[in-house]
């Protein structure tokens, strides 16, 4: 434990002590994080700049550019004042707020004022990453650093997937589980009758397959229902290259 992690005393410092409260919510944002990116940003917003608005993908394309530069100069001032004042969360909850606000009331505004709040919400939201990142280290181990991070992304884009697909009219649930992932799959299709799977694969080939399998390959093996399996692009990549 280095001495950054230590009180005065030489004991571990409070935050290494944080429960599973501060985990559950770091891991609650990192959804909502999430969800904003792939909701927001990847759907919902180009869909009411062009089919509402009368705009096109350059135009979305622009406020998202300008936002990203505004994010390049303020992402080290802000890094740094941070890291100096050792105080956080008064800017995660600051940045959170107006990243809220300015989403809440696009679909109300014009085009040109809606691009603009867009664009205050993006920047909101980069700079409230660079308090929230930093936080990861108080509210786990680190034994559970990996899980932490990993959980609230995962949710995520299962539910941003989720929303894309009821944008197109199709009805789906969301379930989280934990134990082995093949198992699991597995478990799940034959309680549901009728379902099919759809599965990507991630370019484990070779000796490495044969010898421990994978999540992919055990399905396609055991399971008693329909299976889709789509080639990741990095593996069809690399079996052009072979």
């Amino acid at each position: 434990m280095d001495n950054a992690e230590r009180g005065h005393e030489g004991k571990p410092s409070r935050r290494k002590a944080a429960g599973r409260p501060a985990g559950a919510a770091w891991i609650v944002y990192d959804m909502g994080n999430t969800l904003f990116f792939t909701g927001v940003v990847g759907l919902f917003f180009p869909l009411w700049v062009t089919q509402e608005m009368s705009g096109n993908d350059a135009t979305v394309g622009y406020a998202l550019s300008l936002a990203m530069c505004v994010v390049l100069l303020l992402g080290p001032l802000l890094g740094t004042v941070s890291d100096q004042s050792g105080r956080r969360m008064p800017y995660l909850a600051v940045s959170t707020i107006v990243c809220i606000g300015a989403t809440s009331m696009i679909g109300e505004s014009n085009l040109a004022l809606g691009l603009a709040l867009f664009a205050v919400a993006v920047i909101a939201v980069h700079t409230a990453l660079i308090f929230y990142n930093a936080l990861l280290v108080n509210v786990s181990t680190e034994q559970t650093r990996g899980i932490i991070a990993g959980f609230g992304v995962g949710v995520g884009y299962l539910g941003g997937f989720a929303e894309r697909l009821r944008s197109q009219g199709v009805d789906t649930t969301q379930r989280v589980v934990h134990g082995e992932p093949a198992k699991e799959i597995l478990r799940i299709s034959e309680d549901a009758p009728n379902t099919a799977v759809a599965m990507v694969t991630h370019g484990t080939s070779g000796v490495g397959s044969w010898v421990i399998g994978t999540v992919t390959s055990r399905v396609i093996r055991y399971s008693t229902g329909p299976t889709l399996v789509v080639r990741a692009e990095e593996d069809r990549r690399r079996s052009l290259l072979d």
